[in-house]
């Protein structure tokens, strides 16, 4: 799935091939680039004055900024993108390294193992961490503003169907983040109790220490954050939707 989504980005001039040579090739590339991000940019001003100048009650701000919200998230991720694309490629590197990869003889290469899954982790961190706060924030007010819609709907409205995709959508962007974020969280936790119950007594005093400080730097465990703020688990995903629930009740009192 994932060497798809590149072409994608390849097509859209968001991801230059990290095989060209410095030439022509890129630099006509970099100006394509620049020109979609021009684009992508101006649409979201124009779709912002014409929110401001065509604001007339809650309904038709929230229907305006549907698309204004996912065009500047959009926005953001593309920037965020191309600057660090060369840290993505190298992320990518390690995690397709034999570090990274499974072994049969495992005691050995277990510390280093652990410490290159923890760099991976930070490194990610860095690297998107910006871009999920984005996205969480923009998914808070976009599902408010949906399930506001959706309850002011006809049963048989033609645009319902439109809009409930549209909700799966932004509930499905979100809840993948969050959901990974919780299984890297959880297994970070399940690794201490299956280092203490390996074979200690087949091991080199060594790989033994190692083992040992493992369990003891698994007391904290890894964790993806949004923004360094919100922590990624179901446990989070489950408080965004309570939250959007809490805005759509505002939303609701003020229209009555």
């Amino acid at each position: 799935m994932l060497p798809y989504s590149f072409v994608i980005l390849q097509v859209l001039g968001l991801c230059r091939s990290v095989n060209w040579q410095e030439g022509w090739k890129t630099r006509l590339y970099d100006c394509y680039t620049y020109i979609m991000l021009f684009l992508l940019y101006t649409n979201a001003l124009f779709q912002t004055i014409y929110v401001f100048t065509g604001f007339k009650n809650i309904d038709t701000l929230i229907d305006d900024c549907f698309i204004l919200l996912t065009t500047i998230n959009s926005g953001f991720k593309a920037t965020i993108f191309v600057r660090q694309r060369q840290e993505i490629v190298d992320l990518l590197r390690i995690y397709r390294s034999q570090m990274c990869v499974p072994r049969n003889a495992a005691e050995e290469f277990i510390r280093d193992k652990y410490d290159r899954v923890i760099q991976c982790v930070e490194t990610s961190n860095d690297i998107f961490s910006a871009t999920i706060l984005g996205q969480y924030m923009a998914s808070s007010f976009i599902l408010c503003g949906t399930v506001y819609k959706v309850s002011k709907m006809a049963s048989f409205d033609s645009a319902l169907i439109g809009v409930l995709m549209y909700l799966a959508c932004m509930l499905f962007d979100i809840f993948l983040p969050c959901y990974y974020g919780h299984k890297v969280t959880t297994a970070s936790f399940r690794l201490s109790e299956g280092v203490y119950n390996m074979d200690w007594s087949a091991l080199k005093i060594p790989t033994k220490k190692s083992l040992a400080l493992i369990m003891r730097r698994c007391l904290k465990p890894l964790r993806f954050t949004s923004g360094y703020v919100v922590e990624l688990s179901l446990d989070s995903f489950g408080g965004l939707i309570k939250t959007s629930y809490s805005i759509f009740n505002l939303l609701k009192q003020q229209n009555n």
